[in-house]
């Protein structure tokens, strides 16, 4: 008995203190799996990109403090407009070094950069058209600061752009 009490005391005070850690730190957890944001198998995803199927795809991981403040904006904006993007965790498990050799030569040929940099967004269109957007805005710095509302307002134009190029 008094163990248990222990472990549910323990509990309360560790998700307790992840709340208000969060909230001092002004971070949110990292959630990409919602009614919007669709978290699927990733090669299944990644089969998606290669073959330029329309849609709208996010590649980040948990510790990525660029991720952390892109996914909640794209999720609102996803959901404020009845659209939907597949998910990867591109340093979860089930993401394969194959995976990252495709998704790494398709940011490549669309970005430019010698390296696969996170969050790393894609719109495809109906006609296979492709958009890629890297990062939050330019003159933010996660590692050092939260969007300010003027980052956040642009970073929403942009991936607003980015998820009516999706349904075109």
């Amino acid at each position: 008995m008094k163990i248990g009490l222990l472990i549910v005391l323990f509990a309360v005070i560790f998700i307790g203190g992840y709340v208000i850690t969060n909230k001092v730190n002004g971070t949110s957890p990292y959630v990409d799996e919602t009614a919007q944001l669709v978290k699927e198998n990733p090669d299944d995803v990644v089969n998606r990109l290669e073959a330029k199927e329309q849609g709208m795809y996010y590649f980040g991981f948990p510790t990525c403090p660029w991720c952390v403040e892109l996914l909640p904006v794209l999720d609102k904006e996803l959901q404020a407009d009845h659209s939907k993007a597949y998910t990867v965790d591109v340093r979860g498990e089930q993401y394969s070094d194959a995976d990252n050799a495709i998704v790494k030569k398709f940011s490549q040929t669309y970005t430019k950069e010698d390296k696969l940099y996170v969050p790393f967004v894609v719109a495809i269109n109906s006609s296979g058209e492709v958009k890629v957007h890297v990062g939050t805005v330019d003159d933010h710095d996660a590692t050092k600061d939260k969007m300010t509302k003027d980052q956040e307002q642009r970073l929403v134009k942009i991936l607003d752009k980015m998820i009516a190029f999706s349904q075109s």
